[in-house]
């Protein structure tokens, strides 16, 4: 591990990066405030919560990616997550805002026939986004504002050398705020489904954020919302109402966008 001035860390990276082959050594740019040997970067506290008898070690988790179920996972995750689900209030409020849109928008009645009584708030985005595209919302951002999705640089980098050539390994030895939820070994697997399908690459990972780079974004709003509904379910600061960008916007942002940020904070 070594420092790196905080305006130059992602050239560092870059540097370090390009020299892989020769290093065998994939490079994440990670804030450490105790020093560059800070052994809390490499803490497993926030690995073993959920599944506490659970080897959470990087070989571990590394060990076990070729067995996880990524879809069922996250479709436990989001059945699970369904603590909030959308009055007629806020419903009729989305509503609206498909017609700020495209001019007009589906009956609240349209919307219950379609879904469950009580759906929950990703079935609703996915639906209207349907919908949107149906009546001529662009797969592009229809606000033109993608500041949310901004890169941050913090005071202190350091740029670590994990013994691993692997992007997605990197998620196996240096986690994040809740990373054992639902499972110590979903996001590992998660990012790297990603490598191979856009060849998403880790840059830097500031505990509660991370940023990647993306050689091959999605190129259509249906990809993009596959991508947008897991950033929501297991980065769910990034999107989704909370920062008042709805998921099914984030997934137009998303298409063509070569870089990434996921944010997840207590």
């Amino acid at each position: 591990m070594f420092t790196s001035p905080p305006d130059g860390w992602f050239r560092d990276w870059q540097a370090a990066r390009r020299a892989l082959p020769e290093t065998g050594r994939w490079p994440i740019a990670v804030s450490v405030w105790g020093g560059p040997e800070d052994d809390e970067l490499f803490s497993r506290t926030e690995m073993d919560y959920y599944v506490p008898d659970l080897d959470v070690s990087p070989l571990a988790i590394l060990s076990r990616i070729d067995t996880v179920d990524v879809e069922r996972m996250l479709d436990d995750h989001e059945a699970r997550d369904r603590v909030y689900l959308p009055d007629d209030e806020h419903l009729a409020f989305m509503l609206g805002e498909t017609v700020k849109r495209v001019g007009s928008a589906p009956s609240l009645a349209e919307l219950h026939a379609a879904l469950d009584p009580s759906p929950g708030l990703l079935a609703v985005e996915r639906w209207l986004l349907d919908w949107e595209s149906d009546h001529g919302a662009a797969s592009v951002t229809l606000t033109g504002n993608q500041d949310y999705l901004d890169w941050y640089t913090p005071d202190n980098v350091s740029i670590a050398l994990l013994p691993s050539p692997d992007p997605w390994a990197s998620y196996a030895y240096i986690g994040g705020f809740e990373w054992g939820n639902p499972h110590p070994d979903l996001r590992a697997a998660v990012a790297r489904r990603w490598h191979q399908r856009f060849g998403a690459e880790p840059a830097a990972n500031w505990g509660v954020m991370q940023q990647l780079v993306v050689p091959r974004p999605p190129s259509d709003v249906w990809t993009a919302w596959e991508l947008a509904r897991e950033i929501s379910l297991l980065w769910p600061d990034t999107a989704g109402g909370l920062n008042g960008v709805d998921t099914r916007d984030h997934a137009r942002d998303l298409v063509g966008r070569s870089d990434w940020f996921l944010h997840y904070k207590p």
